[in-house]
């Protein structure tokens, strides 16, 4: 299988080297590619896990690592593009590509990349995925990384490649593309699928685009990666698990020694001696959350259940869909309506209903047009919305720089430091802005924004919120971009548990029952943001015959959004 064109009638002279903007432009176009052809790579998913996300997780991974280098200095791209790829990091194909960006990253300091560079990066990939697989498999994304590597070693490579980067890039792709022809002899799965190995494809993008920046090409090639396989995805021998992953700052070795007996596909990618990227398949997530709290501090927590762990052959959606929103949906501007009981309330115990949206954030390099802030006052949450391209404002200072007062009781809550967050720097222009309110201000304080020129999408909750963010796309006119994510958001119906820690040990049933009221015939996906996430039972829920994705919070009610 060939990745490549035969031809290169775009291409002009190639470069010898590649600077830090250089490295920026690559990894936009591995970024792009990645989306391009995310269905395509979803469709050869079948191992470790047959969840057609493979794709998604790669894409995800490479557009978190291109918006932490997207306001970088030159000098530092290949650092933030490593970083970005830790903490965004997807599935086993994702934790994989972190650790290929770690390997420029810790080869090239300055961001300067030249054929030295590129063959200590890719040896350098190989050893830190070994080291963060717990158990590797030939014929995988690490059997076609190896080969890459090896490509470029002075016994194998030719004289030209010694001091030519573009030969040694093409010498890696070719060795890449032979050894993805033969992961279906290495791994029976993707033998008896008829499929090669999925990773693999994604990695060979990633060559195949740096080849594309070397020679200067100004179309991307045309895959050659066949589209017409049907993939079956049943795997009646495979136990029921979750996906569990999360960022870990702490004492890694003991973290890992902990957690290996709780689960398989193991992989954690270390940033460094005390912070990494974890992923394990799990039927006791319970206990390795509390697992990783015992050894230090996990963040970015994000449960999914695999699809054999459904009862009942329950259909799972895939978690990385491309984001699109039911076509019967109008764009209104997210106030609370009735949840089809004549009441805007779920229960009288606290539990307020609301409707709004979900999906899950991406994150992509857009052209700016109006900046978009979000109000949050939650830092783990913030994170989100920052990777996915908004402003974050504390809701509180925001509304003062406004002359406004906060209009809903959160705003008793505001934490007014967002660390690690990206907070805005709003410009006193509100005609300027789009904002999304989340719940923290009301329609007064709106109207007055909007008389200024500024546009707001009156999300009534995080979880809206997130709705709104997954499909933000500043390449849209304004007015576009607006209205797709009002779509987005009133497309979730959501669901507010206040007081969480008074439900004791019978949290876990009234987030089940709570969720049981809000899924419908048509629900995909529950989203859940908790800041207790061991009690949430996530296999529980997906007996619902839902996608189930948790986003740990550092505090406040638990919020829950389907669609």
């Amino acid at each position: 299988m060939s990745l490549r064109p035969d031809t290169l009638a775009d291409a002009t002279a190639p470069a010898a080297r590649l600077d830090g903007a250089g490295l920026r432009r690559w990894a936009q176009r591995a970024a792009t590619e990645l989306q391009r052809r995310r269905s395509e790579i979803n469709g050869l998913n079948v191992y470790p896990v047959p969840d057609s996300d493979t794709g998604s997780n790669m894409s995800f991974t490479m557009d978190s690592a291109l918006a932490q280098a997207s306001e970088t200095p030159d000098n530092h791209v290949a650092t933030a593009l490593a970083m970005g790829a830790a903490r965004g990091a997807r599935g086993n194909s994702g934790v994989i590509l972190s650790q290929v960006l770690r390997g420029i990253a810790d080869s090239c300091p300055d961001s300067c990349l030249q054929t030295p560079q590129l063959r200590l990066a890719l040896h350098s990939a190989v050893e830190l995925s070994e080291k963060a697989i717990a158990a590797p498999v030939e014929g995988t994304i690490i059997s076609v990384l190896r080969a890459c590597a090896q490509a470029t070693d002075p016994a194998a490579a030719t004289e030209a490649a010694e001091t030519d980067l573009l030969t040694t890039a093409r010498s890696a792709l070719h060795a890449g593309e032979q050894a993805l022809a033969a992961t279906p002899s290495q791994l029976p799965e993707l033998r008896e699928a008829g499929v090669v190995d999925a990773g693999g494809v994604g990695l060979l993008v990633l060559l195949q685009t740096l080849v594309d920046e070397l020679e200067g090409r100004t179309e991307p090639h045309a895959s050659a990666l066949a589209t017409d396989t049907f993939v079956s995805h049943a795997d009646q021998n495979r136990s029921h698990h979750l996906e569990v992953m999360f960022f870990f700052t702490g004492d890694v070795d003991q973290l890992e020694a902990g957690i290996a007996p709780l689960g398989d596909s193991l992989i954690i990618a270390r940033v460094n001696d005390t912070e990494a990227t974890v992923h394990i398949h799990s039927h006791r997530a319970g206990a390795v959350i509390e697992e990783s709290l015992a050894h230090g501090r996990p963040s970015d927590i994000r449960l999914e259940v695999l699809p054999d762990a459904q009862a009942d052959n329950l259909s799972v959606a895939s978690a990385h869909d491309d984001g699109a929103h039911r076509e019967d949906q109008t764009g209104a501007t997210g106030n609370a309506i009735d949840n089809g009981n004549g009441s805007d309330s779920d229960n009288d115990n606290g539990t307020a209903a609301r409707t709004k949206a979900h999906a899950k954030p991406r994150t992509k390099p857009r052209t700016e047009h109006r900046q978009l802030v979000a109000l949050v006052d939650d830092s783990k949450i913030a994170e989100l919305f920052a990777q996915a391209g908004a402003q974050v404002a504390a809701p509180q200072e925001f509304v003062e720089q406004y002359r406004g007062v906060l209009g809903s009781a959160k705003a008793t809550t505001t934490n007014t430091s967002l660390t690690g967050a990206a907070t805005a720097t709003a410009p006193a222009n509100l005609s300027q802005l789009t904002v999304l309110s989340n719940g923290y201000t009301n329609a007064q304080q709106h109207q007055r924004w909007r008389s200024q020129g500024a546009e707001v999408i009156e999300t009534a909750s995080l979880c809206a919120g997130i709705a709104a963010i997954s499909v933000y796309d500043k390449t849209l006119p304004p007015a576009e971009a607006t209205e797709t994510m009002c779509e987005a958001a009133n497309a979730m119906r959501t669901a507010i548990i206040e007081n969480p820690t008074e439900f004791g040990d019978q949290l876990g049933p009234e987030v089940l029952r709570v969720a049981s009221n809000l899924v419908g015939d048509d629900t995909e996906q529950i989203t859940v943001l908790t800041p207790i996430p061991t009690a949430i039972d996530a296999e529980a829920l997906a007996k619902l015959g839902v996608e189930v994705i948790v986003f740990a919070t550092e505090t406040g009610p638990i919020e829950l959004g389907v669609e």
